[in-house]
């Protein structure tokens, strides 16, 4: 596999970790690997047009020949495969905190996970649900999960389908004995593990929105607050 070490500025870096926080992404080497897909893609397109303009103006007659049709054929297939794997991997992603340093090493994994159905589902309503007073949910902010017996676990979010749906995603990975990754599938978090366990032994999960935090300082409150009561935070008891 190759390795491309690259440098930001601050500036960049900080729009890297939105960027990941945002649309879902596991760390910057999976942002920047969507991103040359996405590069690619459009490359694959631009290929295309081109043939398919070459089959119209050319003075060879109107009928393309074999060898068009083939090379046709080969990159609709590679546009086609590549969406597909994207498609996967954003069905499959779990955003979770790590660290981006300015000098990002990108690494592109096997993100492919076949489809599979869930023999062990979490009723509607397995968690309580609390937005504190004057916090507005589509807007950046700090939620934390409390596990009644496990202690809190505090995070930031810029939308909230992090904390509402993809906990849930990972918590049902865990009932149904599937991987955290093909690649990683040990790599749950504690909070992940707490969460299906309490889940298991009826003790009372509860997710707050806590408070709405300007972007650029999302992650200076969130690690305020995980020093204040963040017992949960990070892959191994504390």
């Amino acid at each position: 596999m190759a390795i491309i070490t690259i440098s930001l500025s601050d500036t960049l870096k900080s729009f890297v970790e939105n960027q990941v926080e945002a649309k879902g992404y596991n760390n910057s080497s999976e942002y920047f690997c969507s991103v040359l897909r996405q590069a690619r893609e459009r490359e694959q397109r631009i290929r295309l047009e081109a043939l398919l303009l070459e089959s119209l103006i050319s003075g060879e007659g109107d009928i393309p020949s074999d060898v068009f049709w083939a090379e046709l054929k080969a990159e609709a297939v590679e546009l086609l495969a590549m969406r597909a794997r994207e498609a996967i991997r954003v069905e499959n992603s779990d955003p979770s905190h790590s660290d981006t340093e300015s000098v990002t090493t990108i690494q592109e994994e096997d993100l492919l996970m076949p489809r599979r159905i869930p023999t062990v589902r979490l009723p509607a309503g397995w968690y309580d649900y609390i937005l504190t007073d004057g916090v507005d949910e589509k807007k950046p902010g700090i939620y934390e999960w409390h596990i009644e017996g496990a202690g809190s676990y505090i995070g930031k979010y810029t939308r909230i389908s992090r904390p509402k749906i993809e906990y849930e995603k990972n918590v049902l990975k865990i009932l149904n004995g599937w991987p955290y990754r093909s690649k990683k599938p040990e790599k749950f978090r504690r909070v992940h593990r707490e969460l299906e366990r309490a889940h298991r032994e009826g003790r009372r999960i509860t997710l707050v929105i806590l408070e709405n935090v300007d972007p650029f300082l999302l992650n200076q409150r969130e690690s305020e607050l995980i020093a204040d009561r963040g017992t949960l935070n990070g892959r191994n008891p504390r």
